[in-house]
Order: structure tokens, then sequence, then C-alpha cells
């Protein structure tokens, strides 16, 4: 079962620096980790849609309303990172503002996001694998010294963060494209 310790050792192991047992270690790399760690796991949770961190939810609009502009204020969840989409099939415009999403879409309203993912089992393979490569290059200066890996180090991260959105992007839909555009029938 993957653990945060045992992506943040596979980091360590790309920068050549000893696997630690717990964030509580008293070496630096436990510290760094504990200090980071949380902070760039979210970073790349950020980075894409990853279907394994979407999470749908059901919001209901805020007694007040915005000062102005919108008719409607939705308090976003507390684990919220990223906004995929809101059900919106009559596409009000809206935009997230101090952790609220302002409409005139009535309420409730209904939307996919990316939400903060704490436990490294239910995150994907590929990500955890991204992720350790995002450490190891953030981390690499510090731990080391010295600049001459970090772009060799970033060369990996960008690979593997290739690898993990492409894995990524075959969980979704292959819909087919419709053979007659609607701006095609449309003329007719």
């Amino acid at each position: 079962m993957p653990s945060d310790v045992e992506i943040v050792n596979a980091a360590l192991v790309k920068i050549g620096e000893q696997a630690i047992l717990s964030f509580a270690d008293p070496s630096e790399p436990a510290r760094l980790a504990t200090r980071t760690f949380a902070e760039l796991r979210d970073a790349l949770l950020r980075e894409a849609p990853w279907n394994f961190a979407s999470k749908r939810a059901e919001l209901a609009a805020e007694v007040t309303a915005p000062v102005w502009g919108f008719a409607l204020s939705y308090p976003l969840p507390t684990d919220f990172l990223r906004l995929i989409e809101i059900n919106n099939p009559g596409r009000y415009p809206f935009r997230i503002e101090q952790n609220r999403i302002i409409t005139d879409l009535a309420s409730p309203i209904q939307i996919r996001y990316v939400h903060r993912v704490t436990d490294a089992d239910s995150m994907e393979a590929a990500f955890r694998d991204a992720l350790a490569a995002r450490l190891a290059l953030e981390w690499a200066e510090r731990l080391t010294g010295t600049t001459t890996m970090v772009q060799q180090l970033a060369m990996i991260y960008k690979r593997s963060l290739a690898v993990a959105l492409a894995i990524d992007g075959q969980e979704d839909d292959q819909r087919q494209l419709d053979p007659e555009p609607s701006f095609i029938t449309s003329r007719f």
C-alpha cells in the first residue's frame, strides 16, 4: 500500500539521497518534505483534470448575493482544487472568486472538480511517479547543493508527467466526432 513517505523516498532516490522512515525524522530531507510535500502535491493535482481526483458535488446558493454582476454565490467544497465543469445547460457566465462560484445559474448547481487527494493509495501509480519526480526536481538543489542534476530531473519530470497525463486521458470517454457538425446542418 503506497504512502506519502514512499513517494518522498522515490523522490530522494532520484536525487541520490538516503530514504526517510517518516516525516518526523530529524533529517533535512524529512524536514523539507514536511514543509513542502502537501503544497507540491496540490500543485500537481491542479495541473490537470485527473480522473482519479475528480469528484462531483451539488452546491446550494448562499443567502447573501454578490454585491454586483451576478445574482448568486455558491461556496466551493473545502477539498476543491480546480474546476473541471459546471452542469450549465443555459451557458450562463460564471467566475470563481474568494472560494465561491458566482453566477446567475439557478440553485442548486452541479459541478465536477479536482479535489485534494491525501491518500497515496487513491492516486494513480503514474501520478505518484510524476509527483516523486516533481519533488525531486524541487528539492535537488537544496539537498545536494548543486544545480547539475536539475536539468536531468526536469526532463524526468516532464516525461513522467506526460506518461501520467496519457494514462489518465485513456480513461476518458472516446466519443466519435459528429459526422455532420451542427454548423453544417444548421445551414439547411
